[in-house]
């Protein structure tokens, strides 16, 4: 099915110009229209239904300046009335008249060297709807937009409740597994860090891997202190791991769109086989992991809310070893063998704010997991300071 690139900024005029060769269908999730909406109240609220339907049901994208013809692309026509920069403030201005608001909508105009723009807005399927513009509840439905019935209604203001549920059971799953020693890793029972970035999109069957990306991509997963990496087609999708013979790390990209890392935590080259575990490297490493999923999956275009899910397991009766001199005079041991830590939910992938904002406060509740008052890898005015 013809669709336009996962990132907007990739979109060309090139590809415009081919989609109205080669007569583009219009699909659930792709409208060509000739002109921008006009001003006038009828012409917002035509906006605004058309947006809302999208998001109802699977998103997909509206690009303005190409005409269409018994339903397919036909000829690109460049915008030229109105600035580009102006018409992305209008039509955002009139979106956001849409209740509840659509978060993480996109609009992006594309140059034409002839002269003109033309504009996209790409509207992600929503976990926070169902949207409506005045009174009316609406989806698209093939290439059509339909009243939603009650019982779609009733349906659709309890998905995201019920997406998340899955989420959790996913991740619950894969925990389990780790405990279990059924994943890649050969942990031999040691402690081991586990942490999950879940698109909510994954349980929708609208997100997914692409899976010849990730392995153009497989480098972009590889950590700092691994030195080399390769990857292997799995069941599950694509693994990323360094080489060797013992594989005590790795991420794994699942087919749809989540992401896992795991990694052995046990300190190693300690005195008298000491039950340590660095604090500062598996904070680092929670950290990295953070930033190369959200890298990761804004490359595979996901979009909307994620979960990121971070547990220690098997740390019963380890040190948590902050310094020589810290643990002289405090234990710093878990209550407990296993750490689930509090899910961190990101409203928009494609948005995250600065990890450290992100991230600070679960790794306090991390450490203080240990006994430890907050994360020792921040300094007091809340900067990343790693010792």
């Amino acid at each position: 099915m013809p669709m336009l690139p996962a990132q907007l900024k990739n979109l060309s005029e090139a590809l415009l110009a081919q989609a109205c060769a080669d007569r583009w269908p219009e699909t659930l999730t792709l409208e060509f229209k000739r002109d921008l909406p006009g001003t006038g109240d009828k012409e917002k609220g035509e906006l605004c239904k058309d947006v809302s339907a999208m998001a109802n049901a699977d998103g997909g994208d509206i690009v303005y300046g190409i005409a269409e013809d018994n339903g397919a692309a036909d000829a690109l026509v460049p915008i030229t009335a109105e600035g580009a920069d102006s018409a992305k403030r209008r039509l955002g201005q009139v979106l956001a008249g849409v209740e509840p608001r659509i978060n993480g909508l996109q609009l992006q105009e594309v140059a034409i060297a002839a002269g003109g723009y033309a504009l996209v807005i790409r509207v992600p399927a929503s976990f926070d709807g169902p949207h409506r513009f005045g009174s009316r509840f609406v989806a698209r439905t093939g290439t059509h937009i339909m009243d939603l019935t009650y019982d779609q209604l009733r349906s659709a203001f309890g998905r995201r409740a019920s997406i998340e549920t899955s989420v959790k059971a996913f991740i619950a799953e894969r925990r389990e597994m780790i405990n279990q020693g059924q994943t890649r890793a050969d942990l031999r029972g040691e402690p081991a860090t586990m942490v999950h970035l879940v698109p909510l999109s994954s349980f929708t069957g609208r997100g997914g891997l692409n899976l010849q990306q990730m392995e153009s991509d497989f480098l972009t997963l590889r950590f700092s202190d691994w030195g080399g990496a390769g990857f292997s087609r799995n069941l599950d999708g694509v693994l990323v791991a360094p080489g060797g013979d013992r594989c005590v790390t790795y991420v794994q990209a699942f087919r749809n769109g989540a992401f896992e890392c795991v990694r052995y935590a046990r300190a190693i080259n300690v005195p008298d086989g000491k039950k340590w575990i660095w604090a500062g490297g598996v904070t680092a490493y929670i950290r990295e992991a953070f930033q190369k999923l959200i890298a990761a999956a804004k490359n595979q275009g996901a979009t909307g809310p994620a979960v990121f899910a971070v547990s220690l397991h098997r740390v019963g009766g380890f040190t948590w070893m902050v310094s020589d001199a810290y643990n002289m005079q405090h234990a710093a041991v878990a209550d407990r063998p296993e750490l689930h830590l509090p899910d961190v939910l990101l409203e928009n992938v494609e948005d995250v704010p600065d990890c450290d904002v992100v991230l600070r406060p679960l790794l306090d509740v991390l450490w203080q997991c240990f006994d430890v008052e907050r994360c020792r890898e921040y300094n007091a005015s809340g900067k990343w300071t790693p010792r």
